[in-house]
C-alpha cells in the first residue's frame, strides 16, 4: 500500500509532494523528465527552477494539455518575451489564452504566420487572427 497523507482536500499525497520538490531542485536532464509530469503543479514548480532554460520551456511548450495560468505564466516569466523561439512556441500551443496570442502575433515572420495557419491543430480563432495578421501586412509587402 502506498504512503499517502490524509486524502482530505488540503494534504498532498506524498508522492506529488516528492515530484513537487524534484520540480523546484531538479538539474539537466532530470528537469527534461519532469517536463512531462502529467500534474499541472508539477510544472509550475518547474518555472520556480533557476536550472530552467529556455530549451526546457521549448520543451514544454510542446505540450499541448497544459492549462491557460501556465502559458500565462511562461509568457509572463523574466526573459520569455525576449526570445523570438518562446514567443513562436506559445502561439504554436492551442492551449494559449487569445489575449497573449495576439500580443504574440505582430512579433513573428511572414512565413512563421503562414505556418501557423496549415498547423494541425491550430483552433480557429489562431488561424484567423493569423491570417488577419498577414492579410494587415500585404500591402506592404
Amino acid at each position: 500500500m502506498r504512503p499517502t497523507a490524509d486524502p482530505s482536500p488540503g494534504h498532498l499525497d506524498l508522492e506529488l509532494a516528492r515530484r513537487l520538490q524534484r520540480g523546484l531542485t531538479a538539474g539537466g536532464e532530470e528537469l527534461f523528465q519532469l517536463l512531462h509530469d502529467p500534474a499541472p503543479e508539477v510544472a509550475r514548480s518547474l518555472l520556480k527552477n533557476p536550472a530552467l532554460t529556455e530549451e526546457h520551456l521549448l520543451v514544454l511548450l510542446r505540450r499541448r494539455d497544459l492549462p491557460e495560468e501556465l502559458l500565462k505564466a511562461v509568457y509572463q516569466r523574466q526573459g520569455s518575451r525576449q526570445s523570438h523561439r518562446l514567443l513562436l512556441a506559445l502561439a504554436k500551443n492551442p492551449a494559449t489564452p487569445a489575449a497573449i496570442n495576439l500580443s504574440i502575433l505582430p512579433l513573428l515572420h511572414l512565413f512563421e504566420l503562414l505556418d501557423l495557419c496549415t498547423l494541425p491543430g491550430t483552433t480557429p480563432d489562431q488561424r484567423f487572427a493569423a491570417e488577419r495578421q498577414i492579410v494587415t501586412r500585404l500591402p506592404t509587402i
